[in-house]
């Protein structure tokens, strides 16, 4: 397999956009691409020829939750007035959301040095493929040469629904030691947010200095947004939220 592509939902989301997902993938993908999923739940759905189902390490990030949350809770919550918890603003506060952002992280960080094929990527639970994914599609996607074909945005941090790695690259190992210290020892909080997406983007911009080659996937002059400027909106949409609506 040339492309390996890993995602995370849980149960509950499967009822909807994961599955959903899932089984717009089997339809979808060429031969050469394959989709991971590490499910957050005890009984794991039936695999299929195009998407492999494993555990997720909650172990992990019930790690990292009870290591840092506390480091989160003075930004993203309040002491709710009548009950002794704490009650988030999600709309205002997510980019101190470690917690609520660490999960395709963790799905990746176990990942990365398993995958078997050339690439590896990652695509959000809420996305859906919409029509058959010519076999040189994702090839188009990627440069020999450069390690991580991404979602550029100028205005705001990268969208990190979409993400393909070049696992033979001589950077794959740095690039994920220096993800896995972010998380393990706490130095995402050292950041100016908290979120995966601000994880990639200190990540990319030490890569960059390193002198490694990428590959921004947007043209900003068709749309300064992950799908609607990448060729990615040709076969697909990116849900976000409750409700469909696409990005």
């Amino acid at each position: 397999m040339q492309f390996n592509f890993v995602t995370t939902f849980s149960n509950e989301y499967s009822q909807g956009f994961g599955i959903k997902m899932a089984e717009s993938i089997k339809k979808y993908f060429p031969d050469n691409a394959d989709l991971t999923v590490y499910y957050e739940g005890e009984a794991l759905p039936p695999s299929n020829s195009k998407v492999k189902y494993l555990p997720f390490p909650i172990d992990k990030t019930n790690v990292f939750k009870k290591k840092f949350g506390h480091k989160q809770d003075h930004m993203v919550g309040k002491l709710h007035p009548e009950k002794d918890v704490l009650v988030y603003d999600r709309q205002k506060t997510f980019k101190f959301d470690a917690i609520r952002f660490a999960w395709k992280v963790y799905a990746m960080l176990e990942h990365h040095d398993k995958c078997n094929a050339r690439y590896m990527g990652f695509i959000d639970a809420d996305v859906e493929l919409t029509k058959q994914i010519p076999s040189d599609f994702f090839n188009t996607l990627v440069k020999e040469g450069t390690y991580v074909s991404y979602l550029n945005r100028t205005k705001q941090h990268t969208e990190t629904g979409f993400l393909i790695y070049d696992t033979h690259h001589p950077y794959h190992k740095t690039w994920w030691k220096g993800m896995k210290d972010l998380y393990q020892n706490g130095s995402l909080f050292e950041l100016q947010y908290w979120t995966d997406s601000h994880a990639f983007d200190h990540l990319l911009r030490q890569a960059i200095l390193a002198g490694v080659n990428v590959n921004p996937l947007v043209n900003p002059k068709i749309m300064d947004h992950g799908w609607g400027g990448s060729p990615l909106r040709f076969y697909s949409e990116h849900y976000k939220g409750p409700k469909k609506y696409t990005v």
